[in-house]
């Protein structure tokens, strides 16, 4: 009887000590992943993995509070909570500014990582369809080719002659082009005026031949005028861990992942704070669209998002996810802006002509 008694004690402590590890490690793996926004990547570039993550930790938390209640651990129930309290508060929506009063109008913003390098013809005119059917008062593409040549003021990918043959879209030249092209087209409608384009590199040292590139556009929209930087971030490359399982069980293919990894999100960090930058010398109205190659919940996000709106987060529904197209689980395409503008709507259509889904915001003025 003693023995069966014991046995009972040292299997409830087992319980006891593995629902401790449990609790422990959900709470922990939260606690990493929110402060990979708050943390320079080079000292916690590894939090950044978990960053994307953040909402399914929540989740994770909430069942781990469910479990604590009911086994009486109040202790982990309290601490549970409180993470939880913090999960809201990052989570939730914010509160925009109010709109300027009376009829004003709305600025439509689409932003898309197009691969245009990818695009068919078939795809190119499913591309037109999509326009066509919102009709963006600005399009803001990433890897969608314009190039500069001496003859001709600008030469787009057959795909954006498109737009702007049937759709009556304009670009324009940069008055010192830093290249022959850039990968970050920015179309416009008739009623703004692009007043001036302006291409800059974000090199990551003096030697950095992968520089990302952000576009500069100076416009004119409802009598004021503003400005919009159209980004893409560095990413980690073409090739993903889960696209290549020929070497899953080789150790020295993840550590050549891992440092792959840990170089991007430091090449990225120091692009953001280059971008911040040039960002705070602006004095006029600012949006910031792009592809970021990072989450909310990433400090790259963080430092550039600092004064600005999220304009999914303040006018979104649903999920937010734009990658990967198939299965979008995470949000790292933005449209950022500032306190001159009120957001209408955020809204992430259902397209699937590239890797990423697009993100269709619509702006106004604000109240002064």
């Amino acid at each position: 009887m003693r023995s069966t008694l014991r046995g009972r004690r040292q299997g409830r402590r087992v319980w006891r000590w593995l629902g401790g590890v449990v609790h422990g490690l959900v709470a922990g793996l939260f606690g990493l992943a929110y402060a990979a926004r708050y943390v320079h990547p080079e000292a916690f570039w590894w939090g950044g993995l978990l960053a994307p993550g953040l909402a399914v930790l929540a989740g994770g938390l909430l069942g781990a509070l469910g479990l604590a209640l009911a086994g009486r651990r109040w202790r982990w129930a309290v601490l549970h909570a409180g993470l939880l309290g913090l999960a809201a508060v990052r989570l939730w929506p914010a509160l925009p500014p109010a709109a300027a009063p009376g009829e004003s109008a709305s600025l439509t913003v689409l932003t898309y990582n197009i691969s245009a390098a990818r695009l068919e013809r078939q795809q190119g005119r499913a591309l037109l369809a999509f326009v066509r059917e919102h009709m963006p008062d600005l399009l803001v593409l990433q890897e969608a080719y314009l190039y500069y040549r001496d003859d001709v003021p600008v030469r787009p990918s057959r795909y954006l002659q498109l737009l702007i043959d049937s759709l009556g879209y304009r670009t324009l030249r940069p008055a010192v082009p830093l290249r022959d092209h850039t990968e970050q087209a920015v179309l416009a409608r008739p009623d703004v005026q692009l007043l001036a384009v302006e291409q800059h590199l974000l090199p990551d040292g003096p030697d950095d031949r992968r520089a990302s590139e952000v576009v500069r556009v100076r416009f004119r929209w409802d009598g004021r005028e503003a400005v919009l930087y159209n980004l893409h971030l560095r990413s980690f490359g073409r090739l993903k861990p889960w696209e290549d399982q020929r070497h899953w069980l080789n150790p020295a293919y993840w550590r050549a992942f891992l440092g792959h990894y840990r170089e991007a999100f430091g090449a990225r960090a120091r692009e953001a704070e280059q971008l911040r930058a040039l960002i705070e010398q602006d004095t006029l109205p600012v949006i910031v669209a792009g592809d970021f190659n990072s989450t909310p919940h990433n400090w790259s996000y963080h430092h550039l998002a600092r004064g600005l709106q999220d304009a999914f987060r303040v006018a979104g529904s649903g999920w937010g996810g734009t990658y990967h197209v198939r299965f979008p689980v995470v949000h790292i395409d933005h449209v950022l802006a500032g306190p001159a503008w009120a957001v209408e709507s955020a809204v992430i259509p259902d397209l699937a002509l590239s890797d990423h889904r697009p993100l269709l915001v619509r702006l106004r003025w604000a109240a002064e």
